[in-house]
C-alpha cells in the first residue's frame, strides 16, 4: 500500500512538473507553485495539503515566500530545514529582482551611483571595478580587478585597458571603493584616471564617469565635471592635435549630470 501511495504522490510530482514546463507558472494555482518548491525540500511525501495550508494561512506565493522563518515553522508539517529553504528562496527571488530592476541604462549619474552603491559592497579593503557598457549604455559586466591596502592597491593602466578591448565594449564607468567613509577623491585618484583617460583615448574607449564608493555615500567625477576637466588636459596633451577648451566637449553623449540638472529644475 505503501509503495503505491509513492507511486501515486510520484506521479503528481511528474505531472505537476510537466504541466508548469509546458504551459508555464501562469497555467498553474498558487498552491501547485507552493507544491513545485516543496517538492525540493521534502522528499517522497504528498506535499498538496501543506502547500495549501501554507497559502491559506500567509494568503498568497508571495505572502509566504515575505514570510519569517519562525511564522513558517508555525505551520504544521513546516519543520526548520523546510522553513529555511523557503525563506531562503523568498530572499533569493527579492535580491533577483532587485538586480534586474538595476540593469537599468547607465544614462545618468544619478542612476550610475544607485547602480554601483547596490552592488558594490565596501569591504575592509579598497576595490577597484570596471562596468562594461555597450553602446546604449546597458550593463555588460560588473568586474572586480585589484583590491587591497588603501596605500598599497595597484592596477596597471594597461591591463585595465586590455581587458577593456577583450570586452570589445565601447564604454566603461571605473568605480572603486574608500572604505575610510569618505568618497571624495584623492590625488592619487585624480592622477590615476588621468593615465586610464589617456589610454582610453587612444583605443578609442569612452570612460564616462569614475565613480567613489564609501559606506554611506559616492561622489562621481563626470557629475562633479572633474572626469571633463581631466578629459580635456588628456586630449590637449596629445601632441599635433588642435586644443579644445570646452568643457561639454568631453561629456559622453547620452549620459546625463544629474546634479546639472536638479541645478537648472
Amino acid at each position: 500500500m505503501q509503495n503505491n501511495d509513492n507511486n501515486i504522490h510520484a506521479n503528481h510530482r511528474s505531472r505537476l512538473k510537466s504541466k508548469f514546463l509546458t504551459y508555464g507558472i501562469n497555467a498553474i494555482a498558487e498552491h501547485e507553485i507552493m507544491e513545485l518548491l516543496l517538492f525540493f525540500a521534502i522528499k517522497r511525501k504528498d506535499v498538496n495539503p501543506l502547500a495549501h495550508s501554507l497559502v491559506a494561512k500567509f494568503g498568497s506565493v508571495s505572502g509566504v515566500l515575505n514570510a519569517s522563518k519562525e511564522d513558517l515553522m508555525k505551520v504544521g508539517g513546516i519543520g526548520e530545514k523546510t522553513a529555511s529553504f523557503i525563506s531562503s528562496c523568498g530572499k533569493s527571488i527579492e535580491e533577483y529582482l532587485q538586480n534586474k530592476s538595476l540593469t537599468k541604462k547607465l544614462t545618468s549619474t544619478e542612476i550610475a551611483k544607485s547602480f554601483a552603491s547596490k552592488t558594490i559592497k565596501v569591504n575592509s579593503l579598497e576595490e577597484i571595478y570596471i562596468i562594461c557598457l555597450d553602446g546604449l549604455f546597458g550593463i555588460v559586466s560588473t568586474t572586480l580587478l585589484a583590491s587591497g591596502d588603501e596605500t598599497k592597491i595597484k592596477l596597471d593602466i594597461n591591463k585595465l585597458t586590455d581587458f577593456v578591448l577583450k570586452a570589445k565594449v565601447p564604454k566603461i564607468i571605473l568605480v572603486h571603493t574608500h572604505p575610510s567613509g569618505k568618497p571624495l577623491p584623492s590625488e592619487k585618484d585624480i592622477v590615476f584616471t588621468h593615465s586610464l583617460v589617456t589610454s582610453c583615448l587612444f583605443n578609442d574607449i569612452d570612460i564616462v564617469d569614475h565613480i567613489i564608493v564609501a559606506p554611506s555615500s559616492s561622489y562621481s567625477f563626470a557629475e562633479q565635471n572633474l572626469l571633463q576637466k581631466i578629459k580635456m588636459s588628456a586630449y590637449n596633451d596629445i601632441p599635433g592635435i588642435k586644443k579644445i577648451n570646452t568643457l561639454a566637449s568631453f561629456n559622453s553623449s547620452g549620459y546625463t549630470n544629474s546634479a546639472s540638472c536638479n541645478a537648472s529644475n
